[in-house]
């Protein structure tokens, strides 16, 4: 493969301008305009995916098939202040690319011209996918339920890994990232001053110890062996110290691999949550929805996808067995519609302590050198799934 000259170099400034100006979810429209004027520049064929994704299309030109393999990059950011020290950091307040996906969309650009720039290599289709809304959970089913991938043969999917090394490759067979559930629970009681609770139902007692005896789901009610994990990232209600609220709220998840777990939790949170309302003379009212099935890796594919990665950077340091994550990706979508390969690329330096930070630290950084390995893999994958 050959590979333009200065494109490292490239791919970091691209890196560098998405992680500067980063935008949430579905609302990536100047992050796809740059995309598209990118893409343009290699004189590959775009158009619109969704309200704020972008596609682009590398025709090979060694023969004449109707293959299509899709390389897909997530491109939104989080809605979280960027507290990293880098000269490259957010300038839009409260918004940060604080998982990598920029990095991500950068590594693609850079696939997408090594794969232009080498297309008399190949026959078939890459369909380059700059996707929405994976923080949500939401772009991956409007690509979907729009037919991008009626025709796909396989797919790929990567993420940079804070808790891997930068240099190792990680592609492990069956379950990779977890399925994701949200759900919120609103107990509603009856306000009043707070110096008179008896004349008022207090829904924060209520929520308060329906928060705590959560905990007691995974120990008590699933085998200590079963990989699942409920957790509150939010509770909240009250408007001021001395008042009694009519309702408190709070949201959580579910991230689970095995669907009867699923379920089972679901009835567990619905059962917990009802009766000890009750018993504080409250109601709860529980609303689940399901973000997101587990990822979870085809043994062939992941074989497969073993042997680009020990072209790149050589098999000692091709990672078969890693600790599986209860982060979610939608991207197990792609894998519901044809075969598809999610990876992860090591983006941590020893040397380099603000690489260390987990996802969605605010001071999240990555070594960049990741990027060229990133962009690498993605094109290489496309090639040999070719030969």
């Amino acid at each position: 493969m050959e590979i333009p000259q200065d494109l490292d170099n490239q791919i970091v400034q691209w890196r560098r301008f998405f992680h500067q100006n980063p935008e949430v979810s579905l609302k990536e429209i100047s992050t796809t305009q740059k995309i598209n004027e990118i893409l343009n520049s290699f004189q590959i064929q775009t158009y619109s995916i969704g309200s704020t994704g972008i596609c682009g299309m590398v025709i090979g030109e060694n023969g004449i098939t109707d293959t299509t393999v899709c390389l897909r990059a997530d491109i939104d950011a989080l809605c979280m202040e960027d507290q990293s020290n880098s000269t490259s950091r957010s300038m839009n307040p409260g918004v940060a690319h604080a998982c990598g996906h920029d990095g991500h969309t950068a590594a693609l650009l850079g696939a997408a011209c090594l794969l232009q720039h080498n297309r008399s290599q190949f026959s078939g289709k890459v369909k380059l996918i700059f996707q929405p809304a994976e923080e949500i959970c939401e772009g991956a089913k409007i690509l979907v339920q729009k037919g991008e991938f009626d025709d796909i043969a396989c797919t790929l999917g990567i993420h940079l890994m804070p808790t891997l090394e930068y240099g190792k490759i990680c592609c492990a067979d069956g379950p990779v990232m977890a399925g994701c559930d949200y759900f919120q629970i609103k107990v509603q009681g009856k306000g009043g001053h707070i110096s008179t609770p008896h004349l008022a139902v207090n829904p924060l007692l209520a929520g308060a110890q329906i928060l705590n005896s959560f905990q007691s789901i995974i120990t008590q009610q699933f085998s200590p062996s079963e990989e699942i994990l409920i957790g509150i990232g939010k509770f909240s209600g009250g408007t001021q110290y001395n008042i009694i609220p009519n309702e408190a709220c709070m949201e959580g998840t579910i991230r689970y691999y095995n669907p009867k777990s699923q379920l089972h939790a679901q009835k567990a949170i619905r059962d917990m949550a009802e009766n000890i309302a009750r018993a504080y003379h409250t109601e709860a009212v529980i609303d689940f929805k399901e973000f997101t099935p587990p990822v979870i890796n085809p043994g062939d594919l992941s074989v497969f996808g073993q042997s680009v990665a020990a072209e790149i950077v050589g098999k000692e340091n091709v990672v078969v067995k890693f600790e599986k994550s209860l982060a979610g990706d939608d991207f197990a979508f792609y894998q519901q519609k044809a075969p598809g390969l999610y990876v992860k690329i090591g983006s941590a330096n020893p040397d380099k302590p603000e690489t260390w930070h987990p996802l969605h630290h605010p001071a999240f950084e990555i070594e960049e050198k990741a990027l060229s390995i990133a962009a690498r893999y993605y094109a290489e994958f496309a090639l040999r799934y070719f030969r």
